[in-house]
């Protein structure tokens, strides 16, 4: 199954950061408060990685 989400970039503090809806942690609450990796595949597409602590912990 595949949904698109908006994402919005955001300045907090000195730093720019991209912020996901509400709605997307209303369905996947999983994905709070998890670490991840973002891969640049061309100018105009990245790939997003979540990275779970359990996971974390068994690969580290």
């Amino acid at each position: 199954m595949s949904n698109s989400y908006s994402i919005r970039s955001a300045k907090i503090r000195n730093s720019t950061r991209f912020g996901l809806p509400a709605e997307f942690y209303r369905g996947y609450p999983q994905f709070a408060n998890v670490d991840g990796w973002i891969e640049l595949l061309s100018p105009d597409t990245v790939i997003l990685q979540i990275i779970f602590l359990s996971e974390e912990r068994n690969t580290g």
